[in-house]
């Protein structure tokens, strides 16, 4: 079977513009092969960003738990200095100026947290690179076989050139080999 030129096959003129299918077939096959390649590449790249934002994501938890236990010990070296004072201990003056410093202490620390917590919102649903069509190349990369199906799905045109020459135009890019 052969592959003859659209133009003057429309007008029933004999012409060498055609290619038989078994080298349309390799062809087809060996720029499949370097697109698949091209897109596991990508993939490999998608998963090292996905893994980096994954580690911000744990060193900002990280850093949001040593922000509470922070509070946690402020809170308590607040209670612990009223309980100075209740116990006479400690003079009125000394512990509202304890006070007064824990609570700026305290506040500025509980704004910290509150943007921390945004940052790891953030984070979380900050979508790194979109690789939605990829889930094909889990395990297998290369193309042993061109089904019907699989050409309509990639294949958006074949062109073949006097000088032999093809041109395939995907449908997935924009551009053509």
């Amino acid at each position: 079977m052969l592959f003859q030129c659209n133009v003057n096959y429309r007008k029933k003129n004999n012409c060498a513009h055609r290619i038989l299918v078994t080298d349309l077939d390799t062809i087809i096959k060996g720029e499949l092969s370097r697109h698949i390649s091209g897109l596991a590449k990508l993939k490999l790249l998608l998963d090292k960003e996905i893994e980096q934002q994954n580690e911000r994501i744990r060193g900002a938890k990280q850093r949001l738990n040593m922000a509470e236990d922070t509070l946690r010990r402020l809170e308590l070296e607040l209670q612990t200095a009223y309980e100075s004072y209740v116990k006479g201990l400690t003079d009125k003056e000394t512990y509202l100026m304890q006070k007064e410093s824990y609570e700026v202490m305290i506040s500025g620390i509980k704004e910290k947290i509150e943007a921390q917590k945004e940052a790891i919102f953030l984070l979380e649903n900050q979508k790194p690179s979109d690789n939605i069509g990829l889930k094909f190349l889990e395990g297998n990369s290369e193309v042993v076989e061109i089904t019907d199906e699989l050409l309509d799905a990639l294949l958006g045109r074949i062109v073949v050139y006097a000088d032999k020459t093809i041109e395939l135009r995907w449908k997935f890019s924009n551009r053509s080999n």
